[in-house]
């Protein structure tokens, strides 16, 4: 695994490497807290990934919501509405 540390006002490493997904919520669990999160795929990556993903993230502690749209979705206008939503409030 390669590690990449990016400098930015609120510093993160970006992990390269094979196999990674199915670690994905221990390695975002040793920087944040476990809370809800939300996946958010298109209907052609989901499909191969998403409940590998979901499920490493259950696995580590955190309540996942998933959205699944159709392919060519603008992913950035969705983050941008759901900014709206707290979801680290408790349910």
């Amino acid at each position: 695994m390669t590690t990449i540390p990016v400098a930015t006002r609120t510093p993160y490493d970006v992990l390269i490497g094979a196999n990674l997904l199915p670690s994905v919520g221990t390695y975002i669990a040793q920087v944040k807290q476990p809370c809800r999160v939300l996946v958010i795929s298109d209907d052609r990556v989901f499909p191969l990934y998403g409940e590998t993903v979901k499920t490493s993230f259950e696995n580590a502690g955190f309540t996942v919501l998933t959205m699944e749209k159709q392919k060519g979705f603008r992913a950035h206008l969705v983050a941008r509405k759901m900014k709206r939503i707290d979801f680290e409030t408790e349910p």
